[in-house]
């Protein structure tokens, strides 16, 4: 498997080259460029006109006018997770990718796992028709515990089990305003667990959804699924309503006696509002419901039987934003997430509350942002014992766990040499009663010797504390994982139709958390690991009609744990190389055609490489009506994308397609 590995990677090395030289070869073209053409501007985007419209932001949107970013518009395109205020991408010092609401649209995507198959460097696996492994730069599983992902500053990331449960917190994507990946840690704003990456999924403002919106559609994997959305505004509130259902099919078991059972429903409901009480200040409310049916187990064997788990979710927030002057705001947030999980084996349910503040200031040379925060984590995880019914996970640990975590950070963004050298450095604090404090610091530099070239580096220290299920089965108290980054990147707008960036890493892991396998001890901190590689994308616009985007992703990982002990995400449980490759085709003025692959290498635990592709067709005869057809993992037949894992059991993935209408007024 080794030499099958080497083999791709030569391949997949050499096309990264070419790529690589065909980008450098345009940059020595425009090298000479006049300063007319150097200034052209960027493809236009939809920007708010007034203060009024400045306020009706997100938490992490506090500075200035936010602007989506499809990959290659510009170096002065604006993305906000980094530094939880709005910079240009070219002074970001981060790997940073975004997906537009276009993007989402054109991928032919039905749920978030789908759309960040697109991300380069996003290993994304379905494990069986119900259940996902999702992860950034390593550590990819069931749980990948080293990844922070958070829907409008409301973080479902599980304490419980240290991950996402990502069939447990669907969105609607109609109303997903951006999608913003950070790979890399994030630590030092977010604070624990955002280790390796860091998604934002970031939905509309109300005013920007008036009206109404319906679509509805079907096909052989996506059974069914449709969504309502109804918008509208009363004096200075906006506000929407809507709901969504879906129905997915099973996977595929190639094993005689054996029958896949892993379909996948759910009903969701939600509201929003956008109150802009005075031209400095918005108040937004927002909350949604979810109920469903995971067949998460996979598959049943003879005498086997089915357990699914019957899942629902609970979340309200709450956010005041405040625009004091052009170069100072403040926002204070508050949500109330409540998931809640039962199968006839489990019954876990994980009550969040969180209350953050953030302040944000430009003063001369420093650009300042600190905060402060508390979160209170209510814990229940039981077991359903044949010899006493639900029981803790273990005799030692009670069946509800508080977790109470006040924190602070603080960041300054200092300029060295005007528009061109940036340095940034901050961290973030906090206490809880498991590790006692952590601490995660960072150091960053950027520097942009014109305006078509950037560079950047970054020294992070991240931490991931350990879960409910890893505490309730040791007998000694656990430290946190830590993670010290090394990051550098380079980023080029060669012309107007062409960008492209590389970004490249090496991460060093202690205290990995494993369990023993021959023993009682339960879990230790006893793994060490190291990984490197690089990620690359371009994005090329070959005619007004006629966009290209590619992205290749190298990863190696080295990791030592000594027996008896066995680590959750063993070696070779990530590919090595990835690829992915999108053409998108305007064919007049009512019809487009998006064709996508995307190459995965095989995995070391059975798991065969695989190249698949997608296609969508749209056909809109008005701007109001649209009708499209997607064909989804076709070309390579039913293929594993994983391996069973935490009791789940995989099953293949099968070629589709659906098709799908939708309407606005």
């Amino acid at each position: 498997m080794g030499d099958r590995w080497a083999g791709d990677g030569s391949r997949m090395a050499a096309a990264l080259i070419g790529a690589i030289l065909i980008s450098l070869a345009a940059h020595v073209s425009v090298g000479q460029q006049t300063s007319a053409d150097q200034t052209a501007s960027p493809p236009q985007v939809d920007k708010p006109t007034d203060a009024k419209d400045i306020l009706n932001l997100d938490l992490e949107q506090l500075a200035n006018t936010p602007v989506t970013v499809p990959a290659g518009t510009s170096m002065a395109a604006e993305v906000t997770s980094v530094s939880r205020t709005a910079e240009p991408i070219a002074r970001t010092p981060a790997a940073v990718y975004v997906v537009t609401n276009e993007m989402i649209r054109r991928c032919g995507a039905r749920n978030v796992p789908e759309v960040l198959r697109t991300v380069p460097g996003v290993d994304v696996a379905q494990i069986n028709a119900s259940t996902w492994a999702i992860s950034i730069r390593g550590f990819n599983g069931r749980f990948a515990n080293k990844l922070l992902v958070q829907i409008d500053g409301v973080a479902i990331y599980s304490p419980l089990h240290s991950g996402v449960f990502w069939e447990r917190d669907p969105v609607m994507l109609e109303d997903v305003e951006r999608i913003e990946v950070i790979r890399g840690p994030g630590g030092s704003l977010w604070g624990n667990n955002a280790v390796n990456g860091v998604i934002n999924i970031i939905t509309k403002s109300s005013k920007d959804t008036k009206g109404v919106y319906a679509d509805v559609g079907g096909g052989t994997e996506h059974r069914q699924f449709s969504n309502l959305r109804v918008g509208g505004q009363s004096g200075d509130v906006a506000y929407r309503v809507w709901g969504s259902n879906a129905d997915d099919n099973c996977g595929y078991v190639p094993n005689p006696g054996d029958r896949a059972v892993d379909s996948y429903r759910y009903a969701q409901g939600g509201f929003r509002a956008d109150w802009t009480p005075t031209r400095e200040d918005t108040i937004t409310c927002q909350g949604d419901f979810v109920d469903g049916r995971s067949g998460y187990q996979g598959y049943t064997a003879m005498m086997e039987q089915f357990t699914p788990s019957d899942f629902s979710r609970r979340t309200l927030m709450s956010r005041w934003a405040h625009q004091t002057d052009p170069d100072t705001d403040w926002a204070v947030q508050a949500y109330y997430y409540e998931p809640y999980g039962d199968s006839e084996q489990v019954r876990e349910c994980n009550t969040n509350f969180d209350v953050d503040f953030q302040y944000h200031a430009k003063r001369n040379r420093h650009d300042i942002v600190w905060g402060c925060g508390y979160r209170n984590d209510n814990e229940e995880l039981l077991f359903n014992l044949t010899s006493g019914g639900w029981q803790p996970p273990s005799p030692g640990i009670t069946n509800l766990d508080t977790e109470k975590i006040p924190s602070y950070f603080f960041q300054d963004t200092i300029t060295l040499v005007e528009d061109r050298l940036f340095f940034t450095a901050g961290s973030k604090f906090d206490h809880n009663n498991i590790t006692n404090f952590e601490y995660q610091p960072s150091a960053k530099l950027a520097y942009t010797p014109d305006e078509r070239t950037s560079w950047w580096g970054a020294i992070t220290r991240a931490v991931r504390t350990p879960s409910l299920k890893e505490r309730a089965n040791t007998h000694e108290d656990l430290d946190s994982e830590t993670l010290l980054s090394y990051e550098i990147g380079y980023r080029r707008q060669a012309t107007e139709r062409c960008f492209w960036e590389l970004a490249v890493f090496y991460n060093r892991y202690n205290n990995l958390i494993a369990t023993a396998t021959m023993s009682a001890q339960g879990y230790a901190n006893v793994g060490d690991a190291d990984t490197y590689g690089f990620e690359y994308n371009t994005t090329y616009q070959v005619a007004p009609g006629w966009r290209l985007t590619g992205s290749y992703s190298f990863f190696i990982e080295c990791l030592t744990v000594p027996m008896p002990y066995m680590y959750e995400f063993p070696a070779g449980a990530n590919p090595r190389n990835m690829f992915y490759f999108q053409s998108g085709w305007d064919l007049g003025h009512d019809v487009t055609f998006d064709l996508m692959f995307r190459y995965v290498d095989s995995l070391a635990m059975g798991v065969q490489k695989y190249f698949v592709g997608d296609i969508r067709v749209a056909w809109r005869p008005t701007r109001r009506f649209e009708m499209s057809v997607v064909g989804q993992n076709l070309f390579d037949g039913r293929h594993y994308e994983f391996y069973d894992a935490l009791g789940v059991k995989a099953t293949e993935v099968k070629p589709g397609v659906y098709g799908m209408v939708s309407w606005r007024y």
